[in-house]
């Protein structure tokens, strides 16, 4: 998909997209920032249309974890699309540092004049649930003071080198079904955890859109997300697939 936004465009309406929910959470004045005519998909929970539809959902959606945190880890910018890797947090009931943490891929779709026509939410409901299970168990309450000091810790390291050639064509090998990982690559799959890149079974769905710089891609393909993260060369260093195994068409 072509774009008439520039990268200045997007990159300003990212940063308030990032103000008013992931450091502001301030939900009605996030959610303004859907056009009436969005879509947010949510493969875990649904589909929501609309900025108002998406206020109503997000403000019920929080009640129970209002005191929830985030950190974005990457992000990459292409007009009109956005990917990002972003760590919903929870503070430690107990006063400790017990990490209680999920992750999530998501990929915007820019409409212009700081709004965005799509949102879609990528991973695993059981790996989340099981979190925020155990949050409660701790004694974790929505009442608690939120603790926006809390972040992610990286899964994979930052490329050293931007190379765009090079993730060009580690995502042409990865969707011919020839993917290159490097000996000591990790795959994540959400719903099934962690495997070397040599023992990680192929993944070969199309991807509909990818999104990519000289670091990194992110590949919708159908309903899961492909985070791959360069290690140069062509090589894959981490593999990210997020899905829901249980979502129901």
């Amino acid at each position: 998909m072509t774009s008439s936004f520039t990268l200045e465009d997007m990159q300003a309406a990212w940063e308030e997209f990032q103000r008013l929910g992931a450091r502001g959470r301030d939900w009605p004045a996030w959610a303004a920032l859907f056009t009436d005519d969005a879509t947010y998909y949510e493969h875990c929970l649904g589909k929501y249309y609309g900025a108002d539809e998406i206020r109503e959902w997000i403000m019920r959606q929080m009640e129970s974890v209002a005191c929830m945190t985030f950190s974005v880890d990457w992000a990459i910018l292409q007009p009109p699309y956005l990917a990002f890797n972003i760590w919903n947090h929870m503070p430690d009931p107990t006063g400790g540092d017990a990490r209680f943490s999920f992750s999530n891929l998501t990929l915007l779709t820019y409409a212009g004049n700081g709004k965005w026509s799509w949102e879609e939410d990528f991973y695993a409901p059981d790996g989340a649930s099981k979190t925020v299970v155990a949050w409660y168990r701790a004694g974790g309450k929505p009442t608690m003071d939120a603790d926006p000091s809390i972040t992610h810790i990286s899964l994979a390291a930052e490329p050293a080198t931007d190379d765009p050639a090079g993730v060009s064509e580690m995502v042409r090998a990865y969707q011919a079904g020839t993917p290159a990982y490097a000996v000591d690559s990790v795959v994540w799959d959400h719903a099934t955890g962690n495997m070397a890149g040599a023992d990680a079974p192929l993944f070969t769905h199309p991807a509909d859109v990818v999104v990519k710089d000289g670091k990194r891609a992110f590949l919708r393909c159908g309903d899961t997300a492909i985070a791959l993260t360069h290690a140069g060369g062509g090589r894959i260093a981490f593999e990210e697939r997020a899905h829901n195994p249980t979502e129901v068409k």
